[in-house]
């Protein structure tokens, strides 16, 4: 990128095009929700739910509408390329070494389809996955001063107003995705006689998952943003009522979003950017005092307010984000005697053996045998159990065996109920099955090699538990990954014991990590990953380097604040994942630092 060419007008036009498609990225993508019924076949159904379709809403369409922003961007990247010979810096080529292990990656996955579309429900393949780095790239050359930053930010913060005005009706149980006319502009006519059955998994909580569908993907969104708008505030503070009420605005319901998403990793990525943020903008806070004053009881009352009228789940989930609340969870016994965080019991092993299934825990056994549509239930010594059947499901009066139950579904299936945790079972050639999905059924345990988290796999609500699984999956993958989006085909899920024990549910789907890094290394490969790493921590250590000199104008301003953003991102990132209702913001906002952090630098030449 050659400096004096970036700035002539023959660029301008080119440059504004870019910006207005980056501004409806940062702006309008995380807001879409609408409903795709997306056809399964292949591995998809199998490794899915079985079921030939998927109604998807806030996935599927935001990869469409990224692929599309991607495309045309590109086009413009390849024009100034050729038009202008412009020629990218060495710190890309991190970047690239990304990008062209993505491809590789895909092009070899054994579901290639997959690895370059995406899986349902995330649908974050490689073609998004480059998409990302065209958004980073597009931002460096075309945002390059405060003229250009202007809309795109105003844009992404009015975004962000709306979403968490959508967040707060979610988290005071007046969801509007619940109401009439919020099912009616989400779902098309078609299938509107279905609008009553609409439920999304975290519909039920009072929580904020917005338009990005997961409360943590919210939390990462607001960690990425809040410094950004606590930057904008201070470059307003004093320049008029109206620039400091709007800065003071966008602090307010960023801050919102962060604390009502309940995300530990949010606040903890949103704690690691605010020592940066303090360090970077030591001088404004201490020199425009009155303001820090001013946000600092705003941010209060806000906090104080939300945790009265939610009854205290604001301070309990900030209580739980505390180191010693994290040694705490991690050093409990797994019996599960202190403080409940691990189960009471847990089953050692489920055995299938032909017409007999078996659940063993520390102090029982309890085998249900199927005999030509006939159910035998027998204890550890291999006695006949006593029991009531209710016409639904079967009860046992031996107090031994209250945690089990055994329910009727239809003449060949059947739960076997532990601790209310139901293990769906199939009869088919008079051999007993579990039902995996309902395409998939299977007769015998898997048991995956594991990595670290012995007595731990309930850590961080059963990371430890997925990470342990996740963790061998990368010797399989040092060159290249399996493909992107491809971990849920590859990750053990006939492991049913484990799942019943540290997931509470038999059958549930593990489709990601929960871990940024542990997705790619997997994905696209542990190369790809270090060159991921060495392309963020270079950014990361240069941007600190520089603007912790001076962040003395609005530029500056707004670069130190982005790097204090990807900072906050790149935390949380160590609980939760890349997702497309989040990261094309991500992307942008880097591309954004790297072109102010490139035009600051003491050691680049200057136009």
């Amino acid at each position: 990128m050659k400096g004096r060419k970036l700035y002539s007008s023959s660029t301008e036009t080119r440059n504004l095009l870019a910006v207005i498609i980056l501004s409806f990225v940062v702006s309008v993508i995380p807001l879409i929700v609408y409903m795709k019924v997306v056809p399964l076949d292949g591995i998809m159904k199998l490794t899915w739910s079985g079921n030939d379709t998927h109604p998807d809403f806030f996935s599927y369409w935001k990869s469409q509408y990224i692929i599309l922003c991607s495309a045309l961007l590109l086009i413009l990247l390849v024009y100034s390329l050729i038009k202008y010979k412009l020629s990218f810096r060495k710190m890309f080529a991190p970047l690239f070494i990304y990008a062209m292990m993505v491809v590789l990656s895909s092009i070899f996955s054994e579901y290639r389809d997959v690895a370059f579309n995406g899986f349902v429900d995330r649908f974050e393949g490689a073609l998004v996955l480059l998409g990302y780095v065209i958004f980073a790239l597009s931002a460096a050359l075309a945002v390059r001063d405060e003229k250009m930053v202007r809309p795109v930010l105003i844009s992404l913060f009015v975004s962000c107003v709306i979403m968490t005005v959508l967040g707060l009706t979610q988290f005071y149980d007046a969801d509007f995705f619940k109401t009439e006319i919020g099912r009616k502009l989400i779902m098309p006519k078609i299938y509107e006689d279905s609008i009553d059955s609409l439920r999304f998994v975290f519909g039920d909580m009072k929580i904020m998952y917005t338009t990005v569908y997961n409360p943590n993907y919210a939390g990462s969104y607001s960690a990425l943003l809040f410094p950004v708008a606590v930057a904008l505030y201070y470059n307003w503070a004093g320049k008029g009522i109206w620039k400091t009420l709007i800065g003071m605005i966008f602090v307010s319901f960023t801050f919102i979003l962060l604390i009502g998403s309940l995300s530990r990793a949010a606040l903890l990525g949103s704690f690691a950017a605010g020592i940066i943020f303090v360090v970077i903008f030591r001088k404004k806070i201490i020199k425009l005092w009155p303001y820090t004053l001013a946000l600092t009881i705003v941010l209060s009352g806000i906090y104080t307010a939300m945790d009265i009228t939610s009854g205290g789940l604001i301070v309990e989930e900030a209580k739980n984000t505390l180191p010693s609340a994290i040694r705490y969870d991690i050093s409990k016994d797994v019996s599960g005697k202190v403080g409940g965080n691990y189960p009471a019991k847990r089953i050692e092993t489920i055995d299938i053996n032909g017409v007999s299934l078996t659940i063993k825990t520390e102090s029982e056994s309890f085998t249900v045998t199927h005999n030509r549509g006939t159910l035998l239930f027998t204890g550890s010594n291999g006695e006949l159990l006593d029991w009531e059947f209710d016409g639904e499901k079967y009860q046992f009066k031996d107090e031994k065996y209250a945690l089990y139950n055994v329910r009727i579904k239809k003449a060949d299936r059947f739960d076997i109920v532990w601790e209310n945790i139901p293990i769906p079972i199939m009869v088919k050639d008079n051999q007993l099955y579990i039902e995996v999905n309902n395409a998939v059924a299977i007769n015998e345990i898997e048991e995956p090699e594991t990595f670290g988290f012995i007595g731990m796999e309930m850590f961080a609500s059963s990371r430890g538990y997925i990470w342990s699984r996740s963790i061998p999956m990368l010797k399989k993958t040092l060159i290249l990954g399996h493909g992107p989006d491809t971990y849920v085909i590859y990750f053990p899920q006939k492991e049913i014991t484990a799942k019943i024990n540290f997931m509470d549910n038999a059958t549930i789907i593990v489709d990601k990590p929960h871990n940024w890094y542990l997705q790619m290394g997997i994905n696209t490969g542990v190369i790809s990953l270090i060159a991921m790493l060495v392309f963020l921590g270079w950014y990361i250590i240069k941007g600190f380097l520089v603007w912790v000199k001076d962040v003395g104008n609005a530029e500056k301003s707004i670069g130190a604040s982005i790097l204090c953003g990807v900072v906050g991102y790149c935390t949380a990132a160590l609980f939760n994942d890349s997702t497309v209702s989040v990261a094309p913001v991500f992307w942008v906002l880097l591309g954004i630092g790297i072109s102010f952090l490139y035009k600051y630098s003491p050691s680049e030449k200057k136009a």
